[in-house]
């Protein structure tokens, strides 16, 4: 679709329709508002939108969600830093997250911002801010869509012009690792992180509009002990593991499957996959060979496992992340 016009294919198709509904995972509070594009126009509509996003963004070097080839194992391991020939993670880690953070996006800011990337395609400013409302926004709450194909992408796109590139810039002056996963932020170094370095941080945040979520916000040294960031664990020594937590939630997803329940097997193929990446398999506690022996269990009475496409497979590190 080299001359797929997106304004004027919008302006020529039906109004967009949405449908909006509430989910909630079995023993949470949370529940999040999906938006999912209805009628096949309306999606070809947000594919190609997505298509352009992602191929036109440049490397965005600080995302690690929903990104080519960048699990969240891999976006954790940036902050690694090599002594000799061992690696070892930076000591110092600071983790924020943003509040409500699709909703938290600003339309006229998004629509200046595809005018940057794309000045051929949105070159009207009103009929721009007019597309991405009526199509990428959530009609009632506002912000970014959860659910509709190019938010993710959007997303993205949005943070590295409004926060990425600023908070690279301070961690360049203070020699900082920064990575973000959707809208999970990540520092760390082999210095302390000192309270006015956070304050800068923070700062640009707020500037962009963001609210900070305090109750998430943590300040860690890995030498005194290992801690979960995103749903992995790490130590200063450098290892890896998934936590308990997580490792009694796979083993119950294997068990629903062998019993010949519903669920999700490429799920379940890619967190296995996340497991092998992570964990000494010459080393297993009781825990890690019970999952890893309902696995094998699993793979031996049913077809080989196909995951979907990785680029796709992010996983909800809420539910993961220890107290």
């Amino acid at each position: 679709m080299k001359n797929y016009d997106i304004l004027r294919e919008a302006d020529n198709a039906p109004p967009p329709k949405w449908r909006i509904f509430w989910t909630k995972k079995p023993g949470k509070k949370k529940h999040r508002r999906l938006c999912v594009p209805v009628g096949e126009k309306m999606k070809e509509i947000l594919n190609v939108l997505k298509s352009r996003v992602k191929g036109l963004s440049g490397p965005m070097p600080s995302a690690t969600g929903f990104r080519d080839g960048i699990s969240i194992f891999d976006s954790v391991c940036r902050h690694q830093s090599r002594f000799g020939k061992t690696k070892v993670f930076n000591r110092f880690i600071v983790i924020l997250d943003i509040k409500n953070a699709y909703r938290s996006v600003d339309a006229p800011e998004l629509t200046s911002i595809l005018a940057k990337i794309n000045p051929k395609q949105f070159s009207g400013y009103l009929r721009t801010n007019n597309f991405i409302e009526a199509y990428c926004f959530d009609p009632e709450y506002g912000g970014v869509a959860m659910g509709a194909p190019s938010s993710n992408d959007l997303f993205n796109v949005y943070c590295e012009y409004t926060i990425d590139q600023k908070l690279r810039a301070i961690c360049e002056d203070f020699g900082l690792t920064y990575t973000r996963y959707v809208d999970d932020l990540m520092f760390s170094s082999q210095c302390v992180i000192t309270e006015e370095i956070r304050k800068k941080l923070r700062q640009v945040l707020t500037d962009a509009g963001f609210q900070i979520n305090d109750k998430k916000a943590k300040v860690y040294d890995l030498r005194k002990g290992p801690v979960v960031v995103n749903g992995i664990g790490i130590t200063y020594e450098g290892r890896t593991f998934l936590p308990r937590k997580v490792l009694i939630s796979i083993r119950g997803k294997i068990h629903c499957a062998l019993k010949g329940e519903p669920v999700n097997l490429s799920q379940i193929h890619g967190l296995m996959g996340l497991y092998k990446n992570m964990t000494d398999l010459s080393k297993l506690n009781s825990t890690e060979k019970a999952v890893l022996e309902a696995y094998q269990k699993l793979q031996g009475i049913v077809m080989p496992i196909k995951a979907d496409d990785p680029d796709e497979f992010c996983f909800d590190t809420d539910d993961w992340n220890e107290d």
